[in-house]
């Protein structure tokens, strides 16, 4: 346990992932890390020896920074480039300016390595051994280890394609809490297949494949926040739910079954705005809950988004962050996967798998066309149209659902209309996509290791092919509403990891 705040009683660290509270859990989560930074500024601005009131004036100010990744592909170069940032000049105390070792590049653990968790191998315990944390590192994976900054800018130059679009289609197109806020396939009555587009979940754990790499520390829930990117990273995640609740300030969270397992939670007990969010105290008695996060305001930070806007007047409000979305990403038929003559369709490869199945896969990758033979060339194929990015812990120890395959189904989207028009096939016509992609559409599976791996390796994936009307709402400003989505199961059934009937 931390900070005394609950037993052992699962076995997958406090964290709520796959599960409806995962954006609110790490509200708290980097607000405290915040908290912990502004003591350690004010510190240091304490110290100085020349314009002491304006460095405690700065400090006084000092909040969290984001990375947006839906505005900028890579994060500002002091984070990545280990090949032309190793050093960062900085002002000391007396106002000399003083180069230093590069912080934001990895972190070092104090012993030496990481503590590895009890009882594992395999990517685990070789992460635990490294001196400090790395991101698409070369292989084997040992103390000798490079990060490759090439890699890792093309992983998330390629992200950059669809990410903008994923966000505009999320913010301004899904309207209630569950679909927004996880990757987990709904469980109430009725709802399940309702979503076809990427949840904020899906959106963060693409970011944490991105970063780590197959094999690297953001790939692995147990070590990921020791990398100091992850709390720009987090951060963003944190605006982007911000942002939706501005424009959805009807929606909120509503009782659900846990999806996952945490240190104080059972998979399938009833979650709500009311869950103690451990470990996170509020009071001697009790922990932070959804309810007393839900207003940013109660850990006093806002974000520039909301610069001259008042969100106490909620449809002025709504208005202006709507039109900030569209400013930022575009609108949900003009960015990402539609142009403005295609309005009307979306068509969308939905991905599904049981987590226990997913904790040696990377990435579950999708093509239209044919697929390279060797794994370095499989980002930069043209027929290479997006990925399914599974953030799973790969924990085993004491893991009976693991051990049973048991587990929670989760789900993402790869969206095609952009790649299916560039071909010439017309998006409007349903049997001319239907034969089109039962002829063409291929996924792989890409392991933690990077190798590619056998479709049958994960036998819960299944991948079926929707499509979504999208039409316009009323007010213009609104933008655009999705319909229900149509599965179109003839084009995948039969095939390793395809549709598969109830």
């Amino acid at each position: 346990q931390w900070n005394g705040a609950g037993p052992e009683t699962g076995n997958k660290g406090y964290c709520f992932h796959h599960t409806h509270l995962f954006p609110t859990w790490h509200r708290p989560y980097s607000a405290l890390y915040e908290q912990a930074l502004y003591l350690h500024v004010g510190g240091a601005a304490a110290k100085f020896t020349v314009d002491r009131a304006e460095w405690l004036r700065l400090a006084e100010d000092f909040r969290l920074p984001f990375w947006d990744w839906g505005l900028n592909a890579l994060p500002p170069k002091e984070f990545y480039d280990v090949d032309n940032a190793v050093e960062v000049t900085i002002i000391d105390y007396d106002g000399a300016t003083t180069p230093v070792k590069n912080p934001l590049l990895s972190y070092s653990f104090k012993a030496g390595h990481a503590p590895p968790p009890p009882g594992e191998e395999g990517i685990l315990a070789q992460l635990g051994e490294l001196p400090s944390t790395i991101r698409h590192p070369t292989l084997p994976l040992d103390k000798s280890s490079k990060s490759q900054v090439d890699r890792l800018k093309l992983k998330l130059t390629t992200l950059f394609k669809t990410t903008p679009g994923n966000l505009s289609r999320l913010l301004l197109t899904v309207n209630r809490w569950y679909p927004f806020s996880t990757t987990m396939v709904e469980p109430t009555a009725g709802f399940d297949g309702r979503s076809s587009t990427n949840s904020l979940e899906s959106i963060h754990d693409s970011f944490h494949v991105g970063l780590g790499g197959p094999s690297g520390h953001m790939n692995q829930p147990a070590y990921a926040a020791f990398d100091p990117i992850f709390w720009l990273h987090h951060a963003n995640v944190d605006r982007v739910l911000a942002m939706w609740q501005v424009i959805h300030y009807n929606s909120w969270i509503l009782p659900a079954a846990d999806g996952d397992e945490t240190w104080t939670t059972r998979q399938g007990e009833m979650v709500d705005e009311n869950t103690q969010l451990s470990p996170f105290w509020l009071t001697p008695e009790s922990c932070w809950s959804s309810a007393q996060v839900r207003d940013i305001a109660a850990f006093r930070y806002t974000y520039p988004d909301f610069k001259g806007i008042d969100v106490a007047k909620r449809s002025e409000a709504r208005e202006a962050i709507i039109a900030r979305v569209k400013q930022l990403y575009g609108s949900p038929s003009t960015s990402g996967s539609l142009s403005a003559s295609q309005e009307g369709f979306e068509w969308t490869c939905r991905i599904r798998a049981i987590t226990a199945d997913l904790r040696h896969v990377c990435s579950i990758l999708v093509f239209v066309g044919e697929v390279p033979k060797d794994e370095p060339e499989v980002l930069t194929s043209p027929n290479y149209i997006g990925s399914f990015d599974p953030f799973v812990n790969v924990l085993t120890t004491s893991c009976g659902n693991c051990a049973e395959r048991a587990g929670t189904y989760i789900q993402g989207f790869v969206h095609m209309s952009s790649g299916l028009a560039a071909r010439g096939i017309d998006i409007h016509n349903t049997e001319a996509v239907e034969a089109y992609l039962r002829e063409n559409l291929a996924w792989i599976i890409q392991k933690s290791d990077g190798s590619i791996g056998a479709v049958d390796d994960v036998p819960s994936l299944e991948v079926t092919v929707v499509h979504t009307r999208l039409t316009a709402l009323a007010d213009e400003e609104d933008g655009l509403m999705a319909s229900r989505p149509r599965e179109h199961p003839g084009i995948t059934e039969g095939r390793p990891g395809g549709y598969r009937r109830a």
